[in-house]
């Protein structure tokens, strides 16, 4: 069997070349965005919670990351409320062609696009914490807090929410 062979030739290989040396150094200044909550948030040393109606003098500061963990994950007092993955699960699937189009919006600038990538995450994030409902808290809890919103008490975790443009993977 005899191979044909076939020869392509290119013009404006040097527009090319400019355009990928652009779009490297432009994406280059910054490599990632980490959102949740920061390790310097944290809920007031005097807060309590009006379902514990008042504040312990003893008590420690209590991380947000640690509060959203026992909300996500439950614990012997709070069931498993799995805001978090889901949010990822409900929205991640957009994520690839909201970069692509960030990258062309901003001229391939990756700090400017991750921090829009971390803006619309955060957004995300804050919605599903704001409309997360179930498992409702108790009968109890409704009655002291005057609504059903298990993920907010005073909106500290929901106001914690942040992002982070970094220049690491």
């Amino acid at each position: 069997m005899a191979t044909k062979t076939v020869s392509l030739e290119f013009k404006g290989g040097d527009k090319l070349n400019r355009m990928l040396r652009k779009m490297s150094t432009g994406l280059n200044t910054a490599k990632g965005v980490s959102v949740g909550f920061l390790a310097d948030a944290q809920y007031p040393r005097n807060y309590s919670t009006r379902v514990e109606h008042r504040p312990s003098p003893t008590r420690t500061v209590t991380s947000v990351a640690q509060v959203a963990w026992w909300q996500q994950n439950g614990n012997k007092r709070i069931p498993k409320r799995p805001f978090f993955t889901t949010m990822i699960e409900e929205e991640s699937g957009r994520w690839g062609e909201s970069l692509a189009y960030l990258a062309k919006v901003h001229n391939y600038d990756g700090r400017k696009m991750l921090t829009n990538m971390g803006v619309g995450i955060q957004s995300a994030l804050v919605r599903h914490i704001r409309e997360w409902s179930s498992p409702p808290n108790a009968p109890y809890t409704v009655q002291v807090k005057g609504f059903n919103n298990p993920l907010i008490d005073e909106g500290i975790m929901m106001r914690s929410v942040d992002y982070k443009v970094t220049n690491q993977l």
